[in-house]
């Protein structure tokens, strides 16, 4: 046995093709609204919280108004596409009820 387990779970090509489905419509709603709601909370709690200091510290050093308006636009992107990336991962090891997203090695 190694480290990663018995080599008799690791599926074969053969049963990764036997059992892969087709994806639908409402897979792909599934899959998606998966990710989107997790990134849409986390990413807008965090850019609350990295704006509020954007501001606090851009109003302390006497950061003008526009340069506090792209300071945070620039944190909007940052903040949302890495929130996005971690949850994207996230969701490409989930399992669903009747069906699970991964990531196989290309034959």
């Amino acid at each position: 046995m190694s480290a990663s387990g018995p080599a008799s779970s690791v599926p074969t090509p053969l049963e990764v093709g036997l059992a892969t489905i087709e994806p639908t419509w409402r897979i792909a709603l599934r899959v998606w609204w998966s990710w989107q709601w997790r990134v849409l909370i986390a990413g807008f709690l965090l850019d609350l919280f990295v704006n509020f200091w954007i501001g606090a510290i851009g109003g302390a050093v006497g950061l003008h108004y526009r340069g506090a308006v792209v300071a945070q636009q620039i944190s909007n992107v940052v903040v949302f596409s890495a929130v996005g990336l971690y949850f994207f991962k996230d969701v490409l090891d989930r399992e669903f009820k009747d069906f699970r997203v991964c990531v196989l090695p290309k034959h």
